[in-house]
């Protein structure tokens, strides 16, 4: 009956914490310690992302975004998107996003600007009120939220136009003083 209340993930900690104490309790204590470490900080770390191609991707992480998962959701942003062989416009599918730290903000913030260097949109969609609260108040430049992925597929192509004519303003795209 105990075993029924574990699940395979949770037995990892368990018998490394055992199997280490037969050499010193508190080296087995301490492994076990950081094994649970590891294994609960993972997933904030490299969240699961998925990816839908259509006439631009869509690129959903599957939980929420926090200061370790911004280089993984940036790389993977720039493996699908802006790699030299393939650029397109990106939709961001924030609807599994409850919170959002300012490393992300600043993260964003600088991925809007390589995309707006290279005349391609990224359109935010499903942002919950108080994380699009956090957006405006941040006042980044070519920011768009639309409530619906139908709604960001129709407007991509004025997108595309009022970005190319904000970059032909010669405008200075700065990073520093976003959130006061």
């Amino acid at each position: 009956i105990l075993c029924s209340f574990f699940t395979g993930l949770d037995l990892v900690p368990l018998c490394v914490t055992f199997f280490v104490c037969f050499w010193e309790v508190q080296y087995g204590i301490i492994a076990g310690v950081m094994v649970s470490g590891i294994l609960l900080l993972y997933p904030l770390a490299r969240p699961q992302i998925k990816v839908v191609r259509d006439k631009a991707i869509v690129i959903k992480p599957e939980n929420g975004l926090q200061f370790p998962a911004i280089d993984f959701l940036r790389d993977t942003v720039h493996k699908q998107a802006l790699s030299e062989s393939h650029q397109c416009n990106v939709i961001l599918d924030c609807s599994h996003i409850s919170s959002i730290d300012y490393t992300v903000v600043l993260g964003l913030s600088e991925l809007l600007q390589e995309f707006q260097l290279r005349e391609l949109c990224l359109i935010f969609i499903g942002l919950k009120a108080h994380v699009l609260e956090i957006f405006l108040a941040a006042d980044l430049k070519g920011f768009h939220n639309f409530s619906t992925l139908n709604d960001a597929e129709k407007s991509l192509g004025e997108l595309h136009i009022a970005t190319e004519d904000m970059l032909s303003d010669n405008s200075i795209l700065t990073t520093t003083g976003i959130i006061q």
